[in-house]
């Protein structure tokens, strides 16, 4: 049976990566230091719920759901170039392996994207990761 986009959402919602601080159930307004590493997901700019005529023999796979989880890892600027970099390649490695254990236990299949760069919390940049997380089925 395929999921809904609300399931699928929640479900990425409640991924624990490890040297996250704070899971924010929606993108928040602001950050506090406190709170960093930060963590979030949000809707994509386009796709959220894409319908094909691919399905598998074995499992209804012709729904695909997609969301952006985000980590802030620190504001920009706070550190050298250098620490930032070494702070957000150990971050990846972690939701790496939270994507992949997530994966596992995802009915149908599960494909990401990480990328990093900055994102704009309420008017100010942070350096962060946004894995683009997709699923069929």
């Amino acid at each position: 049976m395929t999921q809904t986009v609300a399931a699928f959402y929640g479900a990425l919602n409640s991924l624990v990566v490890t040297g996250v601080t704070r899971r924010y159930t929606y993108e928040p307004n602001g950050l506090s230091t406190a709170d960093m590493p930060a963590q979030w997901v949000r809707l994509p700019g386009n796709g959220l719920g894409i319908d094909s005529a691919y399905a598998s023999a074995c499992n209804d796979t012709s729904k695909e759901r997609n969301a952006e989880l985000v980590i802030a890892v620190e504001a920009a600027g706070q550190e050298t170039p250098g620490a930032a970099t070494t702070a957000l390649v150990a971050m990846a490695d972690n939701l790496e392996a939270a994507l992949d254990a997530f994966d596992a236990t995802r009915p149908g299949y599960v494909n990401y994207a990480i990328d990093a760069g900055a994102v704009s919390v309420g008017g100010v940049a942070y350096w962060a990761l946004t894995a683009t997380v997709s699923t069929r089925g």
